[in-house]
C-alpha cells in the first residue's frame, strides 16, 4: 500500500496485519475483518490495547460495525474477471 509507516517509525511499536497479502493476491473485506479480529484477541490476551488505525474506511467500518455476511473470497474468479 502507499503511505505506509517506514521501519524507523514502527521501531518499537508493533504493527499488525501490514504486508501479509501481496497487491496481485485475492482478498477481501471478509479476510481482512477475520484476519484483524484474530489480531485483535491476540493483542487484548496479552493484556494490550489494540489501536485500529489507517487503510482503507471500508474496511475499518466493516471491522468495527460488522462485516457483510457473504464470503467474499467465495466468488468464482470467472465473475471476478468479468467485473
Amino acid at each position: 500500500g502507499t503511505g505506509k509507516v517506514t521501519e524507523e517509525e514502527k521501531a518499537g511499536v508493533p504493527h499488525h496485519l501490514l504486508d501479509m497479502i501481496g497487491p496481485c493476491a485475492p482478498y477481501s473485506v471478509y479476510g481482512y475483518v477475520s484476519d484483524a479480529k484474530k489480531a485483535t484477541q491476540d493483542i487484548i490476551s496479552r493484556g494490550k490495547v489494540p489501536v485500529v488505525v489507517g487503510g482503507s474506511s471500508l474496511y475499518v467500518h466493516c471491522y468495527l460495525h460488522g462485516a457483510p455476511h457473504t464470503d467474499l473470497d467465495s466468488v468464482s474468479p470467472d465473475i471476478t474477471r468479468r467485473i
